[in-house]
């Protein structure tokens, strides 16, 4: 009696389901990673599950095995076993024709497979699909931009993601039919990153319409998932087993766009990683930073390299892209041609290539050419920027390649439990227009950026404060939600000129929320205003941004420097006069004291006539981008007359410049000749250089010619 007890016992347990750390391969690494099968119907899929969560992050990674190269030995038919799977219950869909008439680029790579488990609520059916990201090949590149090749027009769906979707549901219906499973007793895990996400989310919706499953039960969890739908309801509730998790630095959750005109968004809950613009920065850099970077030197072989600026990088590139395309259909047609841009650039970059004639593929190692790196002017050039930015090129690229990675996702998922690992702490931009000299303080007024004279000092600007250059002579400037800053901004412009901010506010995972009405200063010379951003501005959104003027404001401006140094310049000028000749020149030394060399080309004759002027002047900022110049000129001229006469000529020249984009300022001037009798009039009159179209007579013997210059500096 006891031996039958004892075996029904054995039975009892070798049909439960235990947690267990089961050893994942990795890259070139094994991952422990928590299975357990009552974890399926213990809640309910509309609640987050961080164990469930930590195992699709696994699986949306090993997606990207090479199944076609090595059918029988993946990191994904690997884990299908290591969880109790069947290789007859998998099915690899990795073999695609993208010549293919009906489908044609619109497909992607995927798996399913089944089995039984004993879930909190009895012996049920587990079903996963799993979803591979877009790969080295243009084709799903160029789906991933079709949001309607036909008739190019924003829809409800994304049309490469729909069609892709539409072939995975097709095979889902067909497995469960081959597999006698009653999708209404059986539970859904779908899993994918990337391209893979965006599948995987709109099959999610196509799911809950078919009505098949039992929607607590598809238990949906997506990594860097792009936005695939334009449905007004996608956030409700009825999508909330869907939880798209995304890194706010990576641009890839941000596309399509969710501005302006575009309105793409995913189904279901978004989670946004934990960042160093969310969480509080000693416990995010010493505590968080670290796990997640043990994980990923595992599994990559080196550091992870974060952006530190949150959700900074993605909202300038949606808003860029937003206003050179407007909708979709300038997206398609517009003077931009961006669609048609972006599948070249696909092409270029993932070449097809023809496998059968790929000789080199056919020979033994041994009689391989050796691998060659070529170095271009390109890499020179980027290397020479390296050293000069102390690393911060090789830093921004190999961050660009960091924030998609699924191999990133992973190492949050597995380094970070469920109350660290995700903040809803939003993130605002301050929009400033028309300024010249703005600095940004912590609340220790320590400074953290600097821009003068219009121009951001790069080498003063301190992670993770972001600052960019805008079009319209706006700065755009980020700054972390998790405590407070100041904006000091001044103008060295001796009438007071208009200054506006304008702040934006976007959610935890870089989405646009709103904009405040902007608010108008009037700095000038010595006079500073201040406007207080970061935690307060956010807790405080209804009272709005409050900008003050600062009646100790000098202390500020010395502390941070904000009157411009002199500098030495060389500047260009070309100008046109009422004398109808061409002027060409340079000015050389500081706004302080300026010394210019002019000429007049097509006057010279060497040997016979000519001009030179010598001059000294200086620059004052006026209004805005306004500046006035005040130079006096020595003008040495020569004719061609019998006695070789020589002319001096004093000249008084004023001037207002404009600045239009860059370096580059257009100016009108007007110039005031001397003309001395006996001394230089003839240089005056129909004879001379000067024409006395208009004169002013002070005495017998002298007298001021006026005259108008136009031109450019450079």
């Amino acid at each position: 009696m006891k031996k039958i007890i004892f075996l029904l016992l054995l039975t009892l347990l070798s049909l439960s389901s235990f947690a267990e750390k089961i050893n994942f391969s990795g890259h070139e690494t094994s991952i422990p990673i928590e299975w357990e099968e009552k974890s399926f119907g213990e809640k309910t899929s509309f609640e987050y599950n961080h164990k469930l969560a930590r195992l699709a992050a696994y699986f949306s990674d090993a997606a990207y095995s090479h199944v076609p190269e090595s059918p029988r030995e993946n990191n994904l038919l690997d884990a299908y076993k290591k969880i109790g799977i069947k290789e007859a219950d998998i099915e690899f869909h990795y073999e695609i024709d993208y010549t293919d008439a009906l489908w044609g680029k619109d497909q992607c790579a995927f798996s399913i497979s089944s089995k039984k488990i004993q879930s909190s609520r009895g012996l049920q059916t587990l079903i996963f699909v799993v979803l591979r990201g877009t790969p080295t090949n243009a084709s799903e590149w160029i789906s991933n931009l079709n949001v309607d090749d036909v008739d190019r027009i924003q829809k409800k769906s994304h049309i490469g993601f729909a069609k892709a979707a539409s072939i995975v549901h097709t095979a889902l219906i067909s497995y469960m039919l081959r597999h006698s499973i009653n999708p209404t007793d059986a539970f859904l895990f779908m899993t994918g990153h990337s391209r893979g996400a965006a599948v995987a989310n709109m099959l999610s919706s196509i799911l809950l319409e078919d009505n098949f499953f039992k929607p607590e039960n598809i238990y949906a969890y997506t990594f860097a998932c792009p936005n695939v739908t334009t449905a007004e309801d996608c956030c409700a509730e009825k999508y909330g087993f869907i939880w798209n998790i995304v890194n706010a630095e990576d641009i890839v959750p941000t596309v399509p766009m969710n501005r302006g005109k575009w309105a793409y968004k995913k189904f279901g809950h978004v989670l946004a990683f934990s960042n160093q613009t969310n969480t509080e920065e000693s416990l995010y850099k010493n505590n968080y930073l670290p796990r997640i970077n043990s994980i990923y030197q595992r599994l990559s072989g080196r550091s992870y390299y974060p952006f530190e600026t949150g959700p900074f990088l993605p909202i300038l590139v949606t808003k860029l892209v937003a206003n050179l395309t407007g909708d979709v259909e300038e997206y398609y047609d517009g003077k931009m041609d961006i669609h048609t841009r972006a599948a070249k650039l696909m092409g270029r970059l993932f070449p097809e290539k023809d496998e059968e004639f790929d000789i080199e593929k056919t020979l033994p190692p041994e009689q391989k050419a050796p691998a060659e790196k070529k170095k271009g002017i390109g890499s020179f050039f980027l290397s020479w920027l390296d050293r000069k930015s102390n690393g911060l090129v090789n830093h921004m690229m190999l961050a660009a390649k960091d924030m998609h990675s699924a191999s990133m996702y992973l190492s949050h998922m597995l380094a970070l439990e469920e109350n660290e690992i995700f903040s809803d702490l939003g993130y605002t931009l301050a929009i400033v227009k028309g300024y010249e000299e703005l600095a940004v303080f912590d609340s220790e007024k320590n400074m953290l950026a600097r821009v003068i004279e219009g121009k951001i000092s790069y080498p003063d600007v301190k992670l993770p404060i972001a600052m960019c250059p805008s079009l319209g002579n706006r700065i755009v400037l980020g700054y972390p939600a998790t405590k407070d800053f100041f904006v000091a901004i001044t103008d060295e412009a001796l009438i007071p000129s208009p200054v506006s901010v304008t702040i934006e506010y976007y959610d935890a995972a870089g989405v646009y929320l709103r904009s405040s009405e902007a608010k108008k200063i009037y700095p000038s010379i010595n006079r500073l205003f201040q406007f207080k951003i970061g935690s307060s501005l956010l807790k405080e959104e209804a009272s709005g941004l409050q900008v003050e003027y600062v009646d100790n404001g000098l202390d500020l401006i010395e502390k941070a420097v904000l009157r411009p140094r002199p500098k030495f310049d060389i500047v260009p000028e070309v100008n046109y006069g009422t004398n109808n000749s061409l002027g060409l020149g340079l000015h050389a030394g500081t706004s302080h004291l300026m010394a210019s060399l002019m000429t007049r080309p097509e006057r010279i004759s060497f040997g016979h006539e000519g001009e030179i002027d010598f001059g000294l002047g200086n620059q004052q900022t006026l209004y805005s981008r306004f500046k006035a110049e005040n130079e006096i000129f020595a003008r040495f001229i020569w004719l061609d007359q019998e006695d070789r006469s020589f002319n001096l000529i004093p000249e008084y020249r004023t001037s207002i410049s404009m600045k239009l984009i860059g370096r580059l300022r257009f100016f009108v001037a007007g110039t005031f000749d001397f003309c001395i009798s006996d001394f230089n009039d003839e240089a005056f009159g129909q004879n001379g250089w000067v024409k006395k179209r208009l004169s002013w007579d002070l005495n017998d013997s002298l007298s001021i010619v006026p005259g108008l210059q136009a031109g450019l500096r450079f």
